[in-house]
């Protein structure tokens, strides 16, 4: 059996530890997707459902991450070389963030048009919403 190296070792600490973190705000964002649900049982539908794509996304984050883990530490724990490459759900990642940037800030984008008033502004800002998400996923 092979004994890690320290480099090896150093990355799925740092892993481990992050996945540990993201575990933990995600047990937050549930209670607090919770409490809105329960606070705000009026609030718009298309508002709800975005509420609820979001919470969604970062838990399908959670499942990828942990599995990353699990294939890195357990599954391959006598494969270092098993760090050279990713995953999917690794590389999944990055689809995901895209995904819920471009959820939350076409949100935020509705509300610039909403309160300003001023249909400009909001096309403007949602066209930089699209070319960032197109940015990000390309």
């Amino acid at each position: 059996m092979e004994i890690a190296s320290v480099t090896q070792v150093n990355i799925l600490a740092g892993s481990f530890v992050g996945n540990l973190l993201t575990a933990l705000c995600f047990g937050v964002l549930t209670v607090q997707t919770s409490t809105y649900y329960n606070a705000f049982p009026n609030d718009a539908r298309p508002l709800k459902l975005a509420v609820g794509f979001l919470w969604a996304l970062e838990a399908f984050q959670l499942a990828c991450s942990t599995q990353t883990m699990y294939r890195w530490s357990v599954a391959n724990c006598n494969n270092p070389s098993a760090l050279d490459w990713g995953t999917w759900e690794f590389g999944i990642h990055l689809i995901n963030m895209v995904c819920s940037s471009l959820t939350i800030q076409t949100f935020f984008a509705y509300r610039i048009y909403s309160l300003s008033a001023n249909i400009y502004i909001g096309v403007l800002v949602q066209a930089l919403v699209f070319l960032q998400f197109g940015f990000g996923a390309g």
